[in-house]
């Protein structure tokens, strides 16, 4: 789950996975704060970046299992209000 949240990383900023440019802590977690950051311009729902932290957990067992990964996506997918695209390669959900 956590290579899930690095890939999950990767899309949302459009950046490589380099420790450089996705800044990591000490004991090689995803620096939250830092990554805040880097997306701090983009369209990307609060929902969704609470997974990719989520996901991020260094613990393993407090990262959610893949069997409720899928589902969530999908409720964020077709529950989430349609609006559309402030920019070209915005997401599709609210930031809210």
């Amino acid at each position: 789950v956590f290579s899930y949240c690095i890939v999950l990383c990767e899309i949302i900023a459009r950046v490589d996975a380099d420790p450089d440019v996705l800044k990591r802590t000490n004991d090689f977690g995803l620096d939250r704060v830092a990554f805040r950051d880097l997306c701090k311009d983009l369209d990307c729902p609060r929902l969704f970046m609470d997974l990719v932290f989520q996901c991020s957990d260094i613990n393993p067992p407090n990262r959610p299992p893949f069997s409720q990964i899928g589902p969530y996506l999908n409720k964020l997918l077709y529950k989430a209000p349609p609006t559309p695209p402030s920019r070209p390669n915005s997401l599709l959900f609210p930031t809210e």
